[in-house]
């Protein structure tokens, strides 16, 4: 499969992409998660998501707003958001190589702290992902896939798997649970059996459970997971739900 001319799906994306390869030739460019997925499985896609390697924050900010505006939304965590020249979707994500986020104990989405390392490997960076089919990169130059943890593979047999140990994944963030039900009604895939166990298994604290007289994860996400999977397919979601033991706790 010809990973570029996937990319000229989208030829403002490549034009974007190309004009950030001029202008840190030094630096290392990748694709990342769910756009690299939808790309393989020729979906369209709005989401794009980069990680830059070998070059430092505040140099790359800068370069950011040379070649474009820079959001500074989402910089602690390394993250800035993207708008190149004459670019009209959404922002892109522009990412440090980061590794495993430090989860606090509760499973909040918002309880961890970020280490970006510009010199990370990024397969170390796609190993701290949530599911094996989002932990994809695509270099930027090279067309090389990166594929740490079998995603490809993943796709190709329609199964959504976590990355590592589930229930460590689905520890650190809660909401993960919920993004794997909808991922797997909008994909139409079936869930690895050990994922799914976990997923059942963090269930009730996923709906119900609180941190400081706060939901650990935040009703918004839960009704926006809910229905998007439902949209998706709403055979599948509801069953999901109800067997997950979901439906029992947030619709009672």
């Amino acid at each position: 499969m010809s990973f570029r001319l996937n990319l000229l799906i989208n030829t403002e994306f490549t034009a974007a992409a190309a004009q950030l390869n001029t202008a840190i030739p030094q630096a290392t460019i990748y694709l990342v998660g769910g756009a690299v997925r939808d790309m393989l499985l020729r979906r369209p896609t709005k989401d794009y998501d980069l990680v830059v390697g070998g070059i430092a924050a505040d140099e790359l900010e800068k370069i950011l707003g040379e070649v474009g505006s820079v959001n500074l939304v989402g910089k602690h965590f390394g993250v800035f958001k993207w708008m190149p020249e004459g670019w009209e979707g959404e922002a892109i994500d522009v990412a440090l190589p980061r590794t495993e986020h430090v989860a606090l104990g509760t499973g909040q989405y918002r309880d961890f702290t970020v280490q970006a390392d510009v010199n990370l490997p990024i397969e170390e960076d796609l190993k701290r992902r949530d599911f094996t089919v989002n932990a994809l990169a695509l270099n930027l130059v090279t067309s090389e896939l990166v594929d740490p943890t079998g995603g490809e593979a993943d796709l190709g047999n329609k199964i959504l798997r976590a990355v590592g140990k589930p229930q460590e994944r689905f520890a650190e963030d809660l909401s993960r649970v919920l993004r794997g039900l909808r991922f797997a009604c909008q994909l139409g895939f079936t869930l690895e059996q050990v994922t799914w166990v976990a997923m059942t298994e963090a269930a009730e604290r996923t709906a119900i459970g609180t941190h400081e007289h706060e939901f650990l994860v935040p009703r918004e996400i839960v009704a926006r997971e809910f229905l998007k999977a439902l949209i998706a397919n709403p055979n599948q979601a509801i069953t999901f739900y109800e067997q997950a033991r979901l439906l029992h706790h947030l619709l009672p």
